[in-house]
């Protein structure tokens, strides 16, 4: 709580900022668009622990002649450039009109984007430079709002969604069977078996893809790992299970919710089979789970976190969702920390806050 006084001209800034619609995602022009391509073509380079090659090169350029393919990893690769932090900030502007307008982010990345608004979440750096200006000299979160540090970061933000791209082209020409049978049932962001460039890619080494389900929320994803033979994929019917498990997820009323709030990234998370110990290892911090539901039931459930919240979703078969706190961020839960809701969205029994405002403004 501070008593400092802000100059009303930046408050009414703000405000015009938060009365506008959400900027949906990042854009090639607040990363610095114009990175020269012997910038990117280093990083890669490093990333990829070797020189391009020709083929790798000419699939190069021809991304950086169609922007559309540039801005789509764009997000991913973002998220990975978290800060060993835990900053908070939250703002609230009252209106002469009687309206309070608010935002606020947990966010770990550069300049804490994504920022919870009224329409969901936005991407606009003109937000937290605003919030910046509002902030007292002395806040311990000041230097994560300056807005150039994201320029500062564009190149390698760009040289990370290129990478993606380029491990991507690579795993087409070398299965393609398995990235037809992967684009058959997901929209496919990526595929990748060896991020960097070192050993070739081949039958023995597990490949990473990341997913959404096809017509799904633009916000909910997967990553699996998953095993190729003779360039096809081997483990289909468990490919299968897991695009049912997404399709129960994204179902789910509190999912859905939480979706459209578009608040942070929703990642659906593997689960061990019922069959193994991991499974019970995996909730042995959640007490009163097994009440609610078999160990079958559970694997066969869609788990779901958020991004830069501390609860977890477990949507289960019957269409009933349950959430938690994280294990690994919260102290020893107790049963009265479950949430349970019918699959209607209703809550059945909840001692904790809905989840459907997980950002608290």
């Amino acid at each position: 709580m501070t008593s400092d006084i802000v100059p009303e001209a930046a408050v009414e800034h703000l405000a015009d900022l938060l009365d506008q619609p959400a900027q949906t995602d990042l854009s090639l022009e607040q990363l610095g668009a114009n990175v020269p391509r012997e910038v990117l073509v280093s990083k890669l380079a490093t990333i990829r622990r070797g020189k391009l090659s020709d083929d790798e090169l000419t699939y190069l350029d021809t991304m950086l002649r169609t922007p559309g393919t540039l801005t789509r990893g764009l997000r991913l690769s973002f998220q990975q450039l978290h800060q060993d932090l835990a900053p908070r900030i939250q703002v609230r502007v009252s209106l002469s009109d009687g309206r309070t307008l608010a935002t606020s982010s947990r966010s770990h990345q550069p300049l804490m984007l994504p920022w919870a608004v009224s329409r969901g979440a936005s991407w606009n750096t003109d937000i937290p430079a605003s919030v910046r200006a509002l902030l007292p000299a002395r806040d311990p979160n000041i230097d994560l709002l300056d807005v150039p540090d994201l320029k500062k970061e564009g190149a390698n933000i760009l040289a990370a969604s290129l990478a993606g791209a380029l491990a991507m082209h690579e795993t087409e020409q070398s299965m393609p069977g398995l990235v037809q049978a992967l684009r058959a049932r997901f929209d496919l962001y990526e595929v990748n078996p060896d991020p960097r460039r070192g050993d070739p890619v081949s039958d023995s080494q597990p490949v990473a893809a990341t997913v959404r389900l096809l017509g799904g929320p633009a916000n909910l994803w997967a990553k699996l790992t998953l095993r190729a033979k003779d360039g096809h994929l081997v483990d289909e019917p468990k490919v299968d299970t897991f695009r049912d498990q997404m399709t129960l997820a994204a179902t789910s009323p509190v999912i859905r919710t939480l979706a459209d709030e578009d608040k942070g990234d929703i990642f659906i998370m593997e689960l061990p089979q019922p069959s193994s110990a991991e499974l019970s290892e995996e909730f042995r911090h959640v007490p009163g789970l097994t009440s609610l539901a078999s160990w079958k039931d559970i694997a066969q459930g869609a788990m779901a976190l958020q991004f830069y919240t501390d609860r977890l979703w477990l949507v289960l078969p019957d269409h009933r969702t349950v959430s938690f706190p994280n294990p690994d961020f919260a102290p020893p839960i107790t049963a009265a920390d479950l949430q349970v809701f019918a699959a209607d969205g209703q809550p059945m029994h909840s001692s904790a806050p809905t989840p459907s405002a997980p950002h608290p403004h």
